[in-house]
């Protein structure tokens, strides 16, 4: 049923729709799901995930809720989760890259089971989107087309130049599982946290080998490719 476009369930004249938006604004910041479906029942958005991006446009500075709500159990959550990913350009990314892209425009949120969720669906919608290019690029060569690096490895999505071969398909490779990858993302994000911090206190140290160690036997080479990745 999440693949059926809602409909909306009002006509709105252009001239109300900054008055409604703002209606709907107001609703999203105390009960998100029903600001969601006010903007998709009114015509204002045409679909959940469509809503989330214009509620984010319009009101920036609630960014930690659009995170707290994106991370949530709720049916609806995943079908949104999983749109908004799709349309960030993360073919030919590497781990850190994707999660810039994918989780910068919203504040994560602090209970790590929200967090466990929105990293999960990111490496999901990586691994999908990468096993696709795999597939053109496959086929594109059984029919004598050409796949030289440039078009399948070294330039991401968005047209800029990666700075390390571990990034696209050489990556998904050496992984070998989204299982692999949605861990290594959350990993990281962890370390970050623990070396940053968010609280002015002094930042704290994890050697290099404790820290590729802790993934080592995962699957195929997934900790040698830390090692390379970091070294």
């Amino acid at each position: 049923c999440f693949l059926v476009m809602p409909r909306a369930a009002v006509k709105v004249p252009p001239h109300r729709r900054p008055a409604l938006l703002q209606i709907a604004v107001d609703i999203f910041r105390s009960r998100p799901s029903h600001g969601l479906a006010f903007a998709v029942a009114t015509g204002l958005a045409e679909s959940y995930s469509v809503a989330v991006r214009m509620f984010a446009h319009q009101d920036a500075t609630q960014a930690a809720s659009f995170g707290s709500f994106l991370g949530e159990a709720f049916s609806v959550c995943t079908p949104i989760r999983f749109s908004l990913f799709d349309a960030v350009p993360m073919l030919h990314t590497g781990v850190l890259r994707a999660m810039i892209r994918g989780l910068g425009a919203y504040r994560l949120p602090e209970d790590l089971v929200k967090v466990d969720r929105l990293v999960r669906s990111l490496a999901q919608v990586w691994w999908r989107k990468h096993t696709a290019l795999a597939k053109d690029i496959k086929d594109c060569t059984r029919f004598g087309g050409s796949s030289s690096s440039k078009d399948c490895e070294w330039w991401d999505e968005a047209g800029g130049l990666e700075e390390t071969s571990f990034c696209g398909l050489t990556l998904q490779v050496r992984l070998g599982s989204c299982e692999v990858l949605y861990q290594v993302m959350l990993s990281t994000l962890l370390l970050h946290w623990y070396v940053h911090g968010s609280d002015g206190r002094t930042p704290r140290v994890v050697p290099c080998e404790v820290w590729v160690e802790m993934h080592r036997g995962l699957e195929r080479e997934s900790a040698d490719t830390l090692e390379d990745m970091l070294g």
